[in-house]
């Protein structure tokens, strides 16, 4: 089973991408109290982390045993994995596959990969921003964290 967590709703083109290899259960205010096991049987459940009872529900069924992908939309939502716990990351949702192992493999990929260094912000520019704004702004903050 999988907990794919969402920070807004998916688009329809996705849950039939989804629902073509496997059975998927979408999480709605209805279900915020309830267990797993009152629910029917399914692949994947579809958490949404912007709303309370989708925070409930994950909270109350949190297992290690269930694998969690978060598909990140909005840069301002959780990502600390310390927060929600998450196994993998999405950033692109998976294009159309042959069959399930294949999507279940393009599901459970990290496509955010952060950089863990002193000058993290002079990297980011390096690597994803490079505009003016951004220039100034990384070197200001690199010869501030580096000095």
């Amino acid at each position: 089973m999988i907990f794919l967590l969402v920070d807004r709703a998916l688009s329809t083109t996705h849950l039939h991408r989804l629902s073509d290899h496997f059975t998927v259960t979408v999480i709605q205010k209805d279900d915020a109290d309830s267990f797993i096991s009152a629910l029917p049987h399914s692949d994947i459940i579809i958490i949404r982390l912007d709303k309370w009872w989708g925070i409930n529900f994950y909270e109350l069924n949190y297992s290690e045993n269930i694998d969690i992908v978060y598909f990140m939309r909005d840069e301002f939502a959780i990502v600390n994995p310390d927060d929600i716990q998450y196994d993998y990351i999405l950033t692109r949702f998976p294009q159309e596959s042959k069959n399930a192992d294949e999507m279940k493999k393009r599901l459970m990929i990290n496509q955010k990969i952060t950089l863990n260094t002193r000058c993290n912000a002079c990297c980011d520019f390096l690597l994803n921003k490079i505009t003016c704004r951004s220039l100034c702004s990384s070197l200001f903050k690199c010869s501030f964290l580096c000095s």
